[in-house]
C-alpha cells in the first residue's frame, strides 16, 4: 500500500490460518519514498490478549529510496476464540508524524477440541446385587463449541447407563454425566466392573475427535468364597512411545485407586506420568503429577488437576497446587493454592469457601478468591473477588442456584466491580422448564 513518504508491502499472505498457542512469524517491504533519510517506528496492532514475540519499540533508519524487509512474530493466546481476527502492520516517521503507511491482513484462529474426563464421585466397593452411581465430569478445554455425544459400556456386562447422551459445550466450560449401573445379584466372587465412557465431538475440519475414561468399582458376592487375606488397590503401570514432528521419546504412568480401609472411608486416587509427550507428538500426553486422599471428614488434594471454587469466581482452571477441604456435619470449609502450568502469562490462585447446608435441600456457601500474575516483564496485577451463593434444591419442581460477586483489581489504582448469577430449573406438569 502507497503513502505520503514511505510505502509498505507485506511480503506474507494477508490471510493466515492458524491454531492457538502457536507463534506466527510475517513480513513487511517498508520503502523510504521521502527525499531525505528518516527514522521510522513501526507498530503491529494485535487483539486484546495477544502477545509480541518480537519487539517493535526501536526506530529504524532509512536512506532516501532505500528498503529494508522487517520481520516481525506473535503469539496467539491458548484461549483465543475461533474466529477471524483483523491485524494492522503500519509504519511512521518519528520526526514527521505525516509520513506514514499502512497494511491490514487477517489471522483465523481455528477451531481446537479438548476434552478431559474427571471423576467426581464413586463408590469403591458395592454388594452384589445393588445398584451404584457414579458422577464423571466431561471438561471442554477447546475455543469454539461443541456437541458431545457420550456412550458407556461395562465389563462385566451388567445393564448400566449414563446422562445426559449429549451435550453442547462452550469454551472452558465442564457437564456433569450421572452413570447408574445395577450389579447382578447372583455373583459368586468378587470381581472388578469397568466402565468405560467415549465422548465423541464433531470437528469441521478433521471429522470426529474421539475421546475415552474409564473407572472401576469392586462388586462383592452376597456370601464370599475363598477368603483373600490381603486388602488390594487397583493399580496399572503402561509405558508409551511416540515419534512425530518434534522427535521420539518414551512415557511412563503408573495410575491407581482404591480404600485403604474394609469399609471403604478412606480412598486413595493417584497418577504418575512422565516425561512430558505432548510436544514431540501429537498423540503424545503431558506429564501430570497428582495424588488424592478421601475420607468422611478430610479430602486432600495434591498436583496436577483442575481446580474450581464457583460460576463468578472460578469456575475450573487447570494447574499444579493443593487443597484441602475439612466436612465437619453440616459445615464444610476449604482452601486450594495452585499455579498455572502451560499459560503465559503464569498466574497463581487462592482460593477458599465456607458452606453451610440447613438440609439436603439448601446450602448457602461463601467465596474467596485472590489472582496474581504478570501483564509484562516489569507490570503484575492482582485481584481479589468474593461471592455468596445459595442453592436451593426441591427435587425435580426447582433447582434455583443464586451468587453475588464482588472483584476488586487494578494496576495503578484499584477498580471495583459487581456480578450476579440466577440459574432456574425445574419440572411442570411432565415438562421441564
Amino acid at each position: 500500500m502507497k503513502g505520503r513518504g514511505v510505502e509498505v508491502r507485506l511480503t506474507t499472505p494477508r490471510l493466515v490460518e492458524v491454531e492457538p498457542g502457536k507463534i506466527v512469524t510475517g513480513s513487511a517491504l517498508v520503502v523510504n519514498q521521502s527525499v531525505q533519510d528518516e527514522d521510522f517506528l513501526e507498530e503491529l496492532n494485535l487483539p486484546s490478549g495477544w502477545n509480541l514475540v518480537t519487539p517493535l519499540s526501536a526506530p529504524f533508519h532509512l536512506k532516501s529510496n532505500q528498503r529494508q524487509v522487517r520481520i516481525f512474530a506473535f503469539q496467539v493466546p491458548f484461549t483465543a476464540a475461533a474466529m477471524g481476527y483483523p491485524l494492522t502492520y503500519s509504519v511512521r516517521s518519528q520526526p514527521d508524524y505525516a509520513i506514514t503507511n499502512r497494511n491490514d491482513f487477517s489471522v483465523v484462529v481455528l477451531p481446537v477440541v479438548k476434552l478431559q474426563m474427571q471423576i467426581e464421585d464413586k463408590p469403591e466397593t458395592v454388594i452384589a446385587g445393588e445398584t451404584y452411581q457414579a458422577k464423571v465430569l466431561l471438561i471442554q478445554g477447546g475455543n469454539s463449541r461443541i456437541t458431545v455425544k457420550i456412550a458407556i459400556k461395562g465389563t462385566p456386562n451388567f445393564p448400566i447407563r449414563i446422562e445426559p447422551a449429549e451435550a453442547t459445550l462452550d469454551p472452558e466450560t465442564s457437564q456433569a454425566l450421572r452413570i447408574e449401573v445395577k450389579t447382578d445379584e447372583t455373583l459368586k466372587k468378587r470381581v472388578i466392573h469397568i466402565f468405560n465412557i467415549t465422548a465423541q465431538a464433531e470437528t469441521l475440519k478433521n471429522g470426529p475427535f474421539t475421546m475415552e475414561g474409564s473407572g472401576s468399582v469392586e462388586v462383592f458376592p452376597r456370601v464370599t468364597g475363598e477368603a483373600d487375606p490381603y486388602h488390594r488397590i487397583n493399580a496399572q503401570l503402561k509405558f508409551t512411545g511416540a515419534t512425530g514432528s518434534g522427535g521420539s521419546g518414551g512415557q511412563a504412568e503408573f495410575s491407581g485407586s482404591g480404600s485403604l480401609d474394609e469399609q471403604g472411608k478412606r480412598r486413595i486416587d493417584f497418577l504418575f506420568r512422565g516425561p512430558d509427550l505432548q510436544q514431540k507428538s501429537l498423540f503424545g500426553l503431558p506429564d501430570e503429577y497428582r495424588v488424592s486422599y478421601f475420607t468422611p471428614t478430610v479430602d486432600l488434594l495434591l498436583g496436577d488437576r483442575g481446580y474450581s471454587l464457583s460460576p463468578l469466581t472460578e469456575r475450573f482452571r487447570y494447574g499444579r497446587g493443593a487443597e484441602a477441604d475439612l466436612h465437619l456435619g453440616s459445615f464444610d470449609v476449604g482452601a486450594y493454592y495452585l499455579g498455572t502450568r502451560w499459560e503465559e502469562p503464569a498466574q497463581t490462585e487462592f482460593g477458599s469457601f465456607a458452606r453451610y447446608r440447613f438440609s439436603d435441600a439448601v446450602s448457602v456457601k461463601g467465596n474467596f478468591l485472590e489472582k496474581q500474575g504478570k501483564l509484562t516483564s516489569s507490570e503484575r496485577f492482582n485481584a481479589q473477588i468474593y461471592s455468596i451463593e445459595s442453592k436451593i434444591n426441591s427435587g425435580k419442581w426447582l433447582n434455583l442456584e443464586l451468587e453475588y460477586g464482588l472483584s476488586k483489581s487494578g494496576r495503578e489504582k484499584s477498580e471495583t466491580d459487581t456480578a450476579y448469577r440466577v440459574y432456574a430449573s425445574g419440572q411442570l406438569f411432565d415438562q421441564a422448564w
